[in-house]
């Protein structure tokens, strides 16, 4: 990551100085001003700007309750997305010290599903958790109005992080450049 910012960085230096030579800009109306002031700001803005964020991609896949349909309670079959997907490879910008759990609370709020229902149109994607003091971790009991146990005794949330399953909790996994998140139905 460090090694990818470099060149970024030492392009904006590069242009900042060159900016810096040249203090003075004709204005519309024909005056002189001086813009080193202004130049400086905006290039340790966006400097500043590089740095804090980072992306990563978020699914919420529920595909496998199509294959089980008949097991999911009737009363949740209308929150099963036609496609299996609540949401599919959201870009999501973060800052540095997130975690998966903080991207996916973000997330659920900022966004609606895949058939943008009616559900989702006003307070976003569905989040349901709880923390346990024992883990000192979160537990996703449902998303989209699908539960743990909604397609069977064994069926529930699970994630994973570029395509492994951390040994860890989403909120003690701290996301990296470029991580896939997912969470998957199982069932």
């Amino acid at each position: 990551m460090k090694k990818r910012l470099l060149p970024v960085l030492v392009f904006v230096l590069i242009a900042a100085v060159l900016c810096s030579c040249t203090n003075a800009q004709t204005t519309p109306s024909g005056s002189i001003a001086d813009t080193s002031e202004t130049t400086v700001e905006q290039t340790e803005t966006t400097a500043a700007d590089a740095e804090s964020y980072n992306t990563c991609f978020v699914t919420i896949d529920c595909q496998k309750v199509l294959q089980k349909m008949d097991d999911l309670k009737k009363s949740k079959r209308q929150f099963v997305p036609e496609g299996g997907y609540i949401l599919q490879d959201a870009s999501v910008k973060y800052k540095k010290g997130e975690t998966a759990f903080d991207v996916i609370k973000r997330v659920c709020k900022e966004n609606v599903c895949t058939d943008s229902c009616k559900y989702c149109q006003d307070n976003g994607i569905q989040l349901e958790y709880t923390y346990s003091q024992a883990y000192q971790s979160y537990y996703i009991q449902g998303i989209h109005q699908l539960y743990e146990k909604d397609c069977g005794s064994l069926s529930g949330w699970m994630f994973s992080v570029n395509g492994e399953y951390p040994e860890t909790a989403m909120n003690a996994y701290e996301v990296k450049q470029g991580d896939v998140i997912v969470l998957e139905y199982y069932v």
